[in-house]
């Protein structure tokens, strides 16, 4: 059930990136200029990129529900195919963070490093757990 809280948090989270707005403080400190600056330079670019923040929201929200559903099926009913299934987040966060400490975007990369490590140890454990119960 852990896993399955876990999961109904990062959806949440997904939602709640769907509708924020980018944050200005966060644009600034990567790029050195405003977010204001910015989109009244070159509005067509400011508006793929909330367009990209949104869809990331939409992607985490989706594989949240996805987490959701094998949490609840088939880790609930200790089949084996839960785990594997259930490292297809933990991996595509880990490789995102490869990605982003390539780019030297160290604060954003230690944030996908973290969840990965985080998120690898919860499917561990319940996987461990189902081992042996």
């Amino acid at each position: 059930m852990m896993f399955l809280a876990l999961s109904a948090v990062m959806a949440i989270l997904g939602l709640w990136v769907i509708s924020a707005p980018v944050d200005p403080a966060t644009f600034q400190d990567l790029t050195r200029l405003s977010w204001s600056a910015f989109s009244s330079s070159s509005p067509v670019v400011a508006a793929y990129l909330e367009r990209e923040v949104r869809l990331l929201g939409a992607n985490h929200f989706g594989v949240s529900l996805l987490a959701m559903a094998v949490t609840w099926v088939w880790l609930r009913t200790g089949d084996r195919r839960a785990t594997p299934v259930l490292l297809i987040f933990p991996l595509t966060l880990a490789l995102t963070s490869a990605l982003f400490f390539a780019g030297a975007v160290v604060g954003l990369g230690a944030f996908y490093a973290a969840s990965a490590v985080v998120s690898t140890a919860a499917v561990l454990i319940a996987d461990r757990m189902l081992a042996t119960a």
